[in-house]
């Protein structure tokens, strides 16, 4: 898998901004034409914010990046995932596709044009909760860490929780935390 990028689909951006940006130390980017913003931190894109596709909790979505976006997009869906955004423009930034994987997971493609991401193992771990690792392992491939557990993306940043706690988020477990707004998000203490 090669991992270019993560966000966070919400319903108030402002509030999410605030947030990560006072745990993370991330400066957000005014948001563009479709309320899209980019984070930054010491100088580098971290992450994108922007308004949440469907009424539900908020989520972190992944992307992944990829050479030509309708191959890969063919590619996924023989290999059961269903499209809820099919391949589209975006600007000159470049091409975007959200699916749903065999499992349940929101799953992005991105083909770069003038963002081409950046390299999110570098500061995120990033872990597929799910109650079915063989099938996941199976349309991903093995380099994906899983663990049981209801279908989300769980991306861990390093902060501490006390951070997190003092922002409002609730822990639901020992380096898993809840934002305010409902996303769930990991933390890694540094």
């Amino acid at each position: 898998m090669n991992i270019c990028w993560v966000d966070i689909g919400c319903h108030d951006p402002d509030a999410a901004a605030a947030f990560y940006g006072a745990l993370f130390g991330w400066i957000y980017t005014e948001p563009d034409e479709d309320g899209y913003r980019i984070a930054h931190r010491d100088g580098r894109q971290v992450s994108g914010l922007g308004r949440a596709e469907d009424p539900g909790p908020p989520y972190w979505t992944v992307v992944l990046g990829v050479d030509d976006i309708h191959a890969s997009a063919r590619e996924f869906a023989a290999k059961g995932a269903r499209f809820v955004v099919p391949p589209v423009l975006v600007g000159d930034r470049g091409h975007t596709a959200v699916a749903v994987d065999p499992v349940g997971a929101r799953i992005s493609l991105w083909q770069a044009g003038t963002l081409a991401g950046t390299r999110v193992t570098d500061f995120a771990d990033i872990t597929l909760s799910t109650d079915r690792p063989a099938e996941a392992r199976a349309f991903y491939g093995d380099g994906l860490k899983t663990v049981d557990g209801p279908t989300f993306w769980l991306v861990s940043f390093t902060a501490t929780a006390a951070a997190a706690l003092s922002l409002g988020a609730t822990r639901l477990t020992a380096t898993t935390f809840r934002d305010p707004a409902g996303a769930i998000f990991g933390i890694r203490e540094g």
